[in-house]
């Protein structure tokens, strides 16, 4: 899924990666103050959602998504989590975000590093 939202300066582009597990599809609905991007019900492992943007004027620009997928148990695990926020992030990724949904929570990646790190846990 792509979608693309302009306005603002920094031109950035994030990408939400399944790597639960295989075999375990995730849900995801992403969305900013402005802008829905739409629920996903069903991102197979190693799929993926992304979207560009520009950030705003204040550099302000936040986008959340709330995430889900139903272990191997049966129990659905879900929260919802702050995946691109301008004053953490434009530093960061340098225009290309990349996050991976694990068992272990929501991770970011480290550029320039081939590794990343866990940013949230699921809440209990």
């Amino acid at each position: 899924m792509f979608t693309s939202v302009d306005g603002g300066l920094e031109r950035v582009t994030v990408n939400v990666t399944n790597q639960i597990e295989p075999s375990i599809p995730m849900g995801i609905h992403c969305k900013s103050k402005d802008t829905d991007l739409g629920e996903h019900p069903a991102i197979d492992y190693g799929g993926s959602i992304h979207w560009k943007f520009k950030v705003n004027l204040w550099g302000t620009t936040l986008y959340w998504c709330n995430i889900w997928y139903v272990d191997a148990s049966g129990r659905q695990i879900q929260g919802s989590f702050n995946i691109f926020e301008a004053d953490r992030d434009v530093s960061w990724c340098h225009g290309f975000c990349l996050r991976f949904v694990k068992k272990g929570g929501i991770y970011f990646d480290l550029p320039g590093t081939n590794t990343s790190q866990l940013m949230y846990e699921w809440p209990h």
